[in-house]
């Protein structure tokens, strides 16, 4: 896992100093204030140690609406590879820190809910059920342009998640076994429309 990283690290200054001024048209930027954004990012989850996974790795789309020239609102949905595949499906919002729209600090945060896609196996038990659980993530993050209108993202943040699931124990009872995840978040992205 390190050596993607180092590489993602290491293009980060390229990019930022291969870029071309693309300052909006007054029109342009009447066109921006309102409407669909898009973020689709790919992030890692670093932390703990006493997991399976102490890398864990996230897919997540951001399905927006911009109200104004600083605010944000809609939908986060993806795929988190925890010790077991996870879902999450929730509430986004996003607060763009500066006017320009082709490079600008935001905050962001997230909360909902995880849907696990496959059951928890621990090996020595028989698991009945896997359940999901809520997710928290807030990010600071700097939107910047790369090429023919293209915008990266990057940002960091905390992210908490959670899920159960109930197995037999050896007395043949069902014991509830709750599991939480409290990480750092790393992600890189592309901001669409």
């Amino acid at each position: 896992m390190k050596l993607p990283f180092t590489l993602i690290c290491l293009c980060i200054p390229v990019l930022l100093f291969s870029q071309k001024d693309h300052s909006p048209t007054p029109l342009d930027e009447s066109e921006k204030t309102q409407g669909y954004l898009n973020f689709t990012s790919f992030g890692q989850y670093f932390g703990s140690n006493g997991d399976e996974k102490t890398i864990i790795s996230s897919v997540q789309m951001e399905h927006n609406y911009r109200l104004n020239k600083h605010l944000a609102m809609g939908l986060v949905t993806g795929v988190d590879w925890l010790d077991i595949i996870m879902a999450p499906i929730g509430a986004n919002i996003k607060w763009l820190l500066t006017q320009n729209d082709d490079k600008s600090f935001f905050a962001g945060g997230s909360l909902g809910h995880s849907i696990p896609l496959e059951k928890m196996n621990p090996g020595q038990f028989e698991v009945i059920d896997t359940k999901g659980g809520p997710f928290v993530n807030t990010e600071l993050g700097y939107i910047f342009p790369c090429y023919r209108g293209i915008k990266l993202y990057m940002a960091m943040g905390y992210h908490h998640q959670s899920f159960s699931f109930i197995r037999e124990d050896w007395w043949a009872t069902e014991v509830t076994r709750k599991i939480s995840y409290n990480r750092f978040s790393l992600r890189i992205g592309v901001k669409l429309f």
